[in-house]
């Protein structure tokens, strides 16, 4: 009796699976292109993060200056002044309470509020994305009895690209927004200026 045993030859079989080399090849090459082409997109989402992360740190802490400064009307009557350094390297700024500005660049235990020092560096380390825009000092004045400010515009820029920035706009009767400026391209969450 004659046994018939078949030949294995993938070639021939038509349950074989897995990858050809060609396959995989052509595989990976589209995976290339795809993240090629993905990687600007994720540069661009990053350097807005960082010019956002900046501008949100500095909207917190005037929002923490007017607190501090409608506090000091119960106790000190002081105002309360946040200067930014913006030719300083690092960029900081810091404020106080009273009446004469704190340099936070050149006597940054200058800048204190009830004890506690508050002072924020601007380092590339820290922020390596994004700096204040200008130059000179800026203060910005709160008052303690009405909870007025001084009118200012502290402006967040990349630094890799001049035309992502947000503005830090604090109006003279206290109030602190955010916004695009109308040169700035438009980043999510911000309304133009």
């Amino acid at each position: 009796m004659n046994t018939y045993i078949p030949c294995f030859s993938p070639a021939l079989d038509s349950h074989a699976s897995g990858f050809t080399l060609i396959e995989m090849m052509v595989t990976i090459a589209v995976a290339a292109i795809l993240l090629s082409i993905a990687a600007p997109s994720f540069q661009s989402m990053i350097e807005r993060a960082r010019v956002k992360s900046l501008a949100e740190i500095i909207y917190s802490n005037l929002q923490f200056a007017k607190g501090e400064s409608l506090k000091g009307m119960q106790s000190t009557n002081e105002n309360v002044l946040v200067t930014f350094k913006k030719d300083a390297s690092p960029q900081c700024f810091g404020m106080i309470r009273g009446n004469v500005a704190c340099d936070c660049s050149a006597n940054p235990t200058d800048c204190e509020i009830g004890g506690s020092e508050r002072k924020i560096t601007f380092t590339n380390t820290e922020f390596p994305g994004a700096f204040i825009a200008g130059s000179g000092d800026e203060t910005i004045q709160f008052d303690s009895i009405r909870g007025t400010a001084t009118n200012g515009t502290i402006e967040v820029q990349s630094r890799s690209t001049n035309s992502l920035k947000l503005n830090v706009k604090i109006s003279v009767i206290g109030r602190i927004i955010i916004c695009v400026p109308s040169d700035g391209n438009s980043i999510s969450g911000y309304q133009g200026c």
